[in-house]
């Protein structure tokens, strides 16, 4: 017998956890390719041909709405501390957590204590 709890508890936190990255990676701004191909109509194979294709690199900022999304989602004990802030002073503080960010080795937790795998 399918135990659904089971699934159903393994789908949420996928789900969370996709819903988390995409969340701070729009937090902290990201580096997406934007393509555009052009097509011309080949007579010969009646098919299209592609005849151009550029590929550019663009830098989407941090989003100030994500951000606070985020600190009210994780730090339910200050997000009445936060959600009383400024916009400047949401920016100030998204800046510094940013560095904290930036500045942790790729296995590090939070705290600066390595994860055990």
């Amino acid at each position: 017998m399918v135990d659904t709890k089971k699934i159903t508890k393994k789908m949420t936190k996928k789900c969370n956890d996709s819903l988390s990255s995409a969340l701070l990676q729009k937090a902290t701004g990201l580096e997406v390719d934007e393509v555009v191909e052009e097509y011309c109509h080949d007579s010969e194979t009646d098919d299209l041909r592609l005849v151009k294709r550029k590929v550019t690199k663009k830098q989407l900022p941090p989003d100030i709405q994500a951000v606070r999304a985020l600190l009210e989602y994780y730090g339910n004990n200050c997000a009445d501390e936060y959600s009383a802030m400024s916009d400047e002073e949401l920016v100030k503080e998204r800046d510094r957590l940013l560095k904290i960010l930036t500045k942790q080795g790729p296995e590090e937790d939070y705290d600066g204590i390595k994860q055990d795998e």
